[in-house]
């Protein structure tokens, strides 16, 4: 019976935890156009993304910039990683999607991109 009990307790504090976002859980954010920070960071990881992709023969040179943003999500874990689902296009008229991860460190000095996946449209 206490295995039981202990067994029912132990699951109730885990999924209350996992309910309250516990560390290492994708969170969903809402998109804000005029919070300064989130477009400097989706900036970065653009910028970064596109020119890793140029330089692997994914995308074509250019200038990449997105022009739609389609879901973001953050995750603490040694730091805040953003995962950014955005539409980019070039300057000459090319469209991709683009799945970006970047880092944030937890004193919120570095960015780091973490993976990316290009999907050309």
């Amino acid at each position: 019976m206490k295995f039981f009990v202990l067994l029912i307790l132990s699951l109730a504090i885990f999924s209350f935890s996992a309910a309250q976002g516990a560390s290492g859980a994708w969170t969903p954010v809402q998109w804000d156009l005029n919070n300064d920070d989130l477009v400097s960071t989706l900036n970065y990881a653009v910028a970064q993304a596109t020119f890793a992709a140029m330089g692997a023969g994914q995308l074509s040179p250019d200038y990449w910039q997105w022009t739609n943003v389609i879901s973001i999500q953050t995750q603490a874990v040694d730091g805040t990683d953003y995962e950014f689902n955005v539409d980019i296009a070039s300057s000459s008229g090319e469209k991709a999607k683009l799945m970006v991860i970047v880092l944030i460190s937890e004193d919120e000095t570095e960015e780091t991109l973490v993976s990316y996946t290009i999907s050309k449209m």
